[in-house]
């Protein structure tokens, strides 16, 4: 099995605490920028470490029995693929997992009750596993 790798998923925790100060669009790619660029060499603190450590495995504790997952849940991993790509928009994050961009920000909103297993699974693996 693919080791699980948790700078993507600190970075996009990051990005969620830290995008709510920033105005959509260009802020928010520069946001995205910034913290990707930022000492990221795949250390973190033990205590940050434990943090994405524990909120990684409660990701992999959702199972087919939790469908719909929450839709922040469902936003945290498209940001961390975001991250893993090098990517500065959730919607190449969504192209390289094969989803259309209008079809995952549908997810993200009116539509968020139709995330299903494979697309969660789908989700999971592209964000957490290199």
């Amino acid at each position: 099995m693919t080791p699980i790798t948790l700078t993507n998923l600190h970075m996009a925790l990051r990005f969620r605490a830290e995008r709510a100060s920033c105005a959509p669009g260009a802020a928010l790619a520069a946001l995205r920028t910034t913290i990707a660029t930022e000492d990221n060499d795949g250390r973190l603190s033990a205590a940050r470490h434990q943090l994405v450590a524990q909120e990684a495995a409660r990701i992999l504790r959702i199972h087919i029995d939790d469908m719909p997952p929450a839709t922040d849940d469902v936003a945290l991993l498209v940001d961390a693929i975001a991250f893993r790509i090098g990517a500065t928009t959730r919607a190449d994050a969504w192209r390289s997992i094969g989803i259309n961009p209008n079809r995952g920000r549908d997810l993200l909103a009116r539509n968020a009750q139709a995330v299903d297993w494979p697309i969660w699974f789908t989700l999971r693996t592209a964000a957490l596993q290199d």
